[in-house]
């Protein structure tokens, strides 16, 4: 309980909304100007270049969601400084035993294993990883730290630096004919890039305090936040799993193209939920909090769930039904079994859009260990479906299998959430199908272009009419979400206090 109570105050603070929205704007802005680089890059590098990319992002990716064991998302809550300080020091101590143990296996067993994942041009380039993993981590670890500090605009301006950063190093190197080793600097720099500026909060006010952390405040601290690595990180592993082991067993199944080709396609279709589904956590966070204390959490769970379908449904049937000749027009034709593959993620997206960002719910009824449960299924479920479709010998196949299974086995996670809170799961599937139904019927022109009038400009001109509808159809909901945003834990606003 002592945590999670004081997570809770520090996010049911007076500046919350201010604080939000100050880090929404870097982040978006960051994401912003990656996505829209991506015509670009995409005719500077090819597949297996991106291929490559993947794996080394996947590696990555789950190494950095536990790397320091999930301890620095404890650092905002310690009450003394000395306490925050024993934690600071013992996140600085993981990440530095876990960078090295990685240099020492890429070192010894780094080209083994990039034979086995069909990414041995990774081979030249693997020292990467260490250097890599050493910079995110101690970017997350100095993030929370400031975070602690309420150094939100510094935050947001370092997530605009890693996106500048790491777009310059892009088409730089892919200018020059770098490659694939462009891409790969190119993420160390986005991972990394802003060290410097929130390292610069612990050695302006908190050196002294730091230096004086001993062994026992740090084992105190391992003790006092036992639950972060006991269920948080993995929690965390099963999430970051399901994400970045798939593109792995692409590549070492069908080769680095093909992880490209997906890897591509997942990072267009993980956008939206990077840029709304956030937005919609972090409001739902605050309302959850309230509306439990008031007896209310039912109605606002439905509320939220009713808005996320109205968003979700749209990107995903325009997905399922646009993605082909969209990704042929914007990235080039030979990123058109991208396409394909995107309209197959439209099942996975559309159900990842709504547990994800009511995963507060978990949090708040402290019923982790469940949340934990049902993630670890998602996992499997894509991790399954992949290698039942790999076993058909098709890599598109293989695609399918890892976006039904995903989806498949996520529903649960979805009916789970809506019945904790006092919802009818039948009353969401219902919801749910009527949505889906109203953006098929929306998506009508596209389908009719491509049928009757496959290659033609009309195409096009289908894909603007249906994107101009959907979007009208999804403006309601996303105005209040980010109307939502602007109130929460404004001081005038009671509903946002504790």
């Amino acid at each position: 309980m002592g945590w999670v109570t004081r997570l809770r105050s520090f996010l049911s603070g007076q500046s919350f909304g201010h604080s939000v929205l100050t880090l929404a704007g870097g982040t978006v802005a960051g994401q912003v100007l990656a996505l829209a680089v991506a015509p670009i890059l995409s005719r500077l590098y090819s597949p297996a270049d991106f291929g490559v990319l993947q794996v080394y992002a996947s590696a990555l990716g789950m190494l950095t969601g536990v790397g320091v064991l999930c301890y620095e998302r404890a650092l905002p809550l310690p009450e003394t400084e000395e306490e925050g300080a024993d934690v600071l020091a013992l996140c600085f101590a993981i990440l530095l035993i876990t960078s090295a143990l990685l240099s020492y296996l890429v070192a010894v067993h780094g080209p083994a294993f990039l034979e086995l994942v069909n990414a041995e041009e990774m081979a030249p380039y693997r020292w990467l990883l260490p250097l890599g993993l050493f910079g995110a981590l101690m970017y997350q670890t100095l993030n929370f730290w400031a975070v602690r500090r309420k150094a939100f605009g510094r935050i947001a301006a370092t997530k605009l630096t890693q996106a500048v950063g790491m777009v310059s190093v892009q088409i730089g190197c892919g200018i020059l004919k770098i490659a694939p080793l462009g891409l790969l600097a190119a993420d160390v720099v986005g991972r990394s890039a802003g060290v410097v500026s929130l390292g610069r909060i612990v050695f302006a006010e908190d050196l002294a305090r730091l230096a004086a952390v001993r062994l026992r405040g740090i084992g105190r601290a391992a003790l006092r936040y036992w639950k972060f690595p006991c269920f948080t990180s993995w929690t965390m592993l099963a999430s970051t799993s399901s994400m970045h082991v798939p593109p792995v067993l692409l590549s070492a199944w069908f080769g680095s193209a093909v992880a490209g080709w997906f890897g591509l396609g997942a990072r267009l279709m993980q956008a939206p939920i990077d840029l709304v589904g956030r937005a919609v956590a972090q409001v739902f966070f605050a309302e959850c909090r309230t509306a439990q204390q008031e007896g209310s959490l039912g109605p606002a769970t439905w509320r939220v769930f009713e808005r996320l379908a109205r968003v979700a449904a749209p990107i995903a049937v325009f997905a399922a039904v646009s993605s082909p000749p969209l990704m042929v027009l914007v990235l080039g034709e030979e990123w058109a079994t991208t396409g394909r593959y995107m309209q197959w993620l439209g099942p996975w997206i559309l159900v990842t859009f709504l547990y994800s960002p009511m995963g507060p719910i978990a949090l708040v009824l402290e019923r982790q260990e469940v949340a934990l449960a049902l993630q670890a299924g998602v996992a499997l479920g894509r991790i399954g479906g992949a290698y039942v479709g790999y076993r058909s010998g098709s890599a598109e196949a293989a695609v399918i299998g890892c976006a039904l299974g995903g989806a498949v086995m996520a529903l649960p996670y979805v009916a789970w959430q809506l019945a904790i809170t006092g919802n009818s799961p039948l009353a969401g599937l219902a919801h749910l199908a009527r949505e889906t139904a109203l953006a098929a019927a929306l998506c009508l022109p596209i389908i009719g272009a491509r049928v009757w009038l496959p290659g033609s400009w009309l195409v096009r001109v289908a894909i603007a009419l249906s994107a101009g509808l959907l979007g009208w159809r999804a403006y309601g909901p996303l105005r209040r979400v980010f109307k939502a945003r602007g109130r929460a834990g404004d001081p005038e606003d009671d509903s946002t206090r504790g």
